[in-house]
């Protein structure tokens, strides 16, 4: 996937300069090899834009089908893969499905099942 003609660094955006790039964007993409659950999946889904992410983390217990794709494995190819899918079928992943996700009864509901889950994962035994 040949991006230097359709990727721009931007450089330090805050506050309503983020949000208004985060509505424009067709996906947000976290390729993190270790994270938990970034504020800033959080903020992408709340403006409305569908996230691509690797099984990393807990943002793939977050995500519906609608919302985003968890690429297959943690590889350029896959990732693009993934993108792809989003860009090639836009209307399968609605700005409504992605703030839905992002609503504080969701989120706060979600954020909750993953906690419970990972105090279950590294309990002492």
């Amino acid at each position: 996937m040949s991006l230097s003609n359709q990727v721009t660094l931007l450089g330090t955006l805050g506050g309503e300069q983020l949000a208004d790039f985060y509505r424009v964007c067709h996906s947000f993409v976290l390729s993190s090899v270790y994270e938990g659950l970034p504020l800033t999946v959080l903020e992408a889904l709340a403006c409305g834009a569908p996230v691509v992410t690797t099984d990393c983390g807990e943002t793939p217990n977050l995500l519906t089908p609608e919302s985003g794709v968890v690429a297959k494995e943690r590889t350029g190819d896959a990732i693009s893969t993934s993108i792809k899918q989003i860009l090639n079928t836009p209307d399968a992943y609605p700005a409504e499905a992605c703030i839905q996700v992002a609503q504080p009864s969701r989120a706060d509901e979600v954020i909750a099942k993953i906690y419970s889950q990972m105090l279950e994962r590294w309990q002492p035994k």
